[in-house]
């Protein structure tokens, strides 16, 4: 689960989780998969429900990685 900048925390179910690394990784296919159009633009990333077609930006780009 995270937090999005606005609205409900996100839920994602049959992750992947791997004890030794300090910060959980989302991958852009797995969250296509869930039903979400992943789109990265200026340093931002959105996710667009297919369904709703509701969009919400959820976080800034910090160095070369966008922190969820």
């Amino acid at each position: 689960m995270f937090q999005r900048e606005h609205g409900a925390p996100l839920t994602l179910t049959d992750v992947k989780y791997v004890p030794s690394l300090k910060k959980n990784l989302a991958s852009a296919a797995m969250l296509e998969d869930k039903g979400y159009d992943v789109v990265f633009s200026k340093g931002k990333v959105f996710l667009r429900h297919i369904g709703t077609r509701q969009t919400k930006r959820i976080r800034i780009r910090v160095k070369n990685l966008y922190k969820l």
